[in-house]
């Protein structure tokens, strides 16, 4: 709202809802194209051959659902075991009245459940009933009624070579994805917003422009990427983790990025990581002063 609401003092005409298949009109009559349109981008796919897109499909199938429930406390994550298997959400607050609601499983819980046969309504309900203690009434929506049969699909891990032809900008998934566990894509896409802002108005031609933001964001993209590769591993392989003891699982849960370390998570939470440390220690067998002790120092 508050871009929308500067965009509109700058005179900018916004539109929306508008299907865009091919970039190629809009380069012909604008100075400058950049092309936010998403893990599927038809514009990186109008130039594949420029862009040289690196795709990586990925093992589990997820859809991309929101709900009037309220997740406001943080990112929570929720896994619930089913009768054809493990099923988990990422849950988030969109806006003061909506929460964003991924539902994810593996592919074998996917073709057991027969969600690739259902209608999105018959699959939402699906969802809804998983969930059901979690949303507490509250309806799972969809904003792909448009999009015939399942929306379920394949996170694809997206890396392109270059992210700029001639007028055309790539952002955000349309030039490299980062999968939604660790919740930074919006943050990533507008920061290479600014950017490219910024290199515009300071280098003399779109050319130089675009160099420099490739130069300066690409950087940036693949460290997060890197950190978003191991979450998205993590969450494929959930399985393995979900029989641990409620603290080793959050441990792990919490540090399968690995940008968040044993020592950042006693920055964020100290008392927390204090009973877990304790917890270790106490399955080692120490006992008395030794409770205390890093990890490293636990008895074999």
């Amino acid at each position: 709202i508050l871009l929308q609401r500067r965009a509109r003092e700058l005179g900018i005409k916004l539109q929306f809802e508008t299907e865009i298949s091919d970039p190629r009109p809009f380069m012909e009559t604008h100075d400058l194209v950049v092309a936010s349109d998403g893990l599927n981008s038809k514009s990186r796919a109008t130039f594949a051959d420029v862009f040289k897109p690196d795709i990586d499909t990925r093992k589990c199938k997820f859809v991309w659902l929101g709900t009037t429930q309220k997740f406001d406390d943080a990112f929570t994550f929720i896994f619930e075991k089913t009768e054809h298997g493990w099923v988990w959400a990422h849950a988030y607050q969109f806006d003061s009245e909506t929460a964003t609601f991924i539902v994810e499983c593996s592919e074998q819980t996917w073709n057991a459940f027969g969600f690739g046969q259902m209608t999105q309504q018959e699959s939402i309900a699906a969802c809804e009933r998983i969930f059901a203690k979690h949303l507490g009434g509250h309806p799972l929506m969809t904003n792909a009624n448009h999009i015939r049969g399942s929306a379920w699909i394949n996170f694809p891990r997206v890396l392109c070579e270059r992210w700029s032809y001639k007028n055309l900008a790539l952002m955000g998934d349309a030039a490299a994805s980062a999968h939604f566990s660790i919740g930074s894509g919006t943050k990533l896409a507008l920061e290479s917003a600014v950017a490219l802002a910024d290199y515009v108005e300071s280098e003399p031609d779109l050319e130089a422009a675009f160099r420099k933001y490739e130069d300066a964001r690409r950087t940036e993209v693949l460290k997060l990427q890197s950190a978003a590769r191991n979450s998205l591993e993590w969450f494929e392989e959930v399985e393995r983790y979900l029989g641990l003891d409620p603290v080793q699982f959050n441990y792990s849960l919490l540090t399968r990025s690995q940008r968040i370390s044993h020592e950042n998570l006693r920055l964020r939470d100290a008392e927390w990581l204090a009973e877990a440390e304790e917890w270790f220690q106490r399955k080692a067998g120490a006992g008395g002063n030794m409770l205390r002790r890093a990890p490293m120092f636990a008895p074999f």
